[in-house]
């Protein structure tokens, strides 16, 4: 991801962080354009691998609550 394609999943969370005055909606949208642009539009497994089961598995998370 040298290209410009790098730059959409941060101009998507300014953008919608600016208007919607919500980061997390935005922050989440964010991932998901990231991921599309990684995966293509077969995005959910890597999506669901990635950043759920590798984060619920490591002990930082579990330990917050």
């Amino acid at each position: 991801m040298n290209t410009i394609l790098s730059l959409i999943p941060s101009i998507i969370v300014i953008v919608l962080s600016l208007k919607y005055k919500n980061v997390l909606i935005a922050l989440f949208a964010g991932i998901v354009a990231g991921s599309i642009i990684l995966n293509g539009f077969n995005f959910i497994p890597p999506l669901m691998e990635v950043y759920m089961v590798k984060g619920l598995e490591s002990n930082s998370s579990v330990l917050i609550g």
